[in-house]
């Protein structure tokens, strides 16, 4: 009994020196509220500050500057519990057509149709479980590469400076629908089938490229995504400027 205990214990200690350079994380928001709007019911939503999300992330330090990461991120609507938003305001598209009603009806009818389908999700309509992040990357001593569905370089700079911080109210993708109200525009907030290169200097200065192939973009519906910035984050400046092109 007491070799097979000392065994054990041996083991385990062998088992905790292996993993010490891991880490891996369970991480979330849970963020939900209740609303009430001008010609639209009083409703409890989810996401009213940050979208509620459930995520694992980890990295492993392979030595000699390099490290290996990995995120998966789910959406979790705290209202229903499903992975599909729908957009805070209940009328999309009808304050974008305030002072058209010189423009017969249904063709206004038509054109909010087409900022938002009824019944459509704001956002994730390929039901994805990972829709918010889902990629493996390796970090080198001179940048990193990644490997998934990401956030895109020109959408990271507009949501650092979006005075509405991308998910109160006020937010542009509240008003407009479609893929967070950037469909229209090609500005897509992910891309999945995208490769990644990011750097970051110590003096604040960084920057980002990505390339997709086919099937790229947000849902996908691209023959070719390329997206880049160019940041600069220190004494008290945030400053970027990004490009997507799909």
């Amino acid at each position: 009994m007491k070799k097979s205990l000392i065994a054990a214990l041996l083991g385990a200690t062998f088992a905790c020196s292996a993993l010490a350079q891991t880490s891996v994380q369970i991480y979330g928001i849970a963020d939900a509220g209740v609303m009430w709007q001008k010609g639209g019911p009083t409703k409890i939503y989810s996401g009213g500050a940050d979208g509620s999300r459930l995520g694992i992330r980890g990295s492993e330090d392979l030595g000699n500057g390099y490290k290996a990461i990995f995120n998966v991120e789910a959406r979790v609507e705290l209202d229903n519990g499903s992975q599909q938003p729908a957009l805070m305001n209940d009328n999309p598209g009808v304050y974008l057509l305030r002072g058209m009603n010189q423009i017969p009806q249904a063709i206004r009818d038509r054109l909010q149709a087409a900022i938002q389908p009824p019944g459509a999700p704001a956002v994730n309509q390929e039901k994805a479980l990972f829709d918010r992040t889902s990629m493996v990357g390796l970090i080198t001593p001179i940048g990193a590469v990644m490997l998934g569905r990401m956030y895109t370089p020109g959408y990271e700079v507009f949501n650092m400076a979006d005075a509405f911080e991308s998910g109160t109210a006020g937010t542009w993708g509240h008003i407009t629908g479609g893929t967070a109200g950037f469909t229209a525009l090609g500005a897509d907030i992910r891309s999945q089938e995208a490769i990644q290169y990011r750097i970051a200097l110590p003096n604040g200065l960084g920057g980002s490229v990505m390339y997709g192939a086919r099937n790229s973009g947000y849902l996908g519906r691209y023959k070719k995504f390329r997206a880049g910035a160019i940041t600069y984050k220190a004494n008290g400046f945030d400053v970027g400027v990004g490009y997507n092109h799909g």
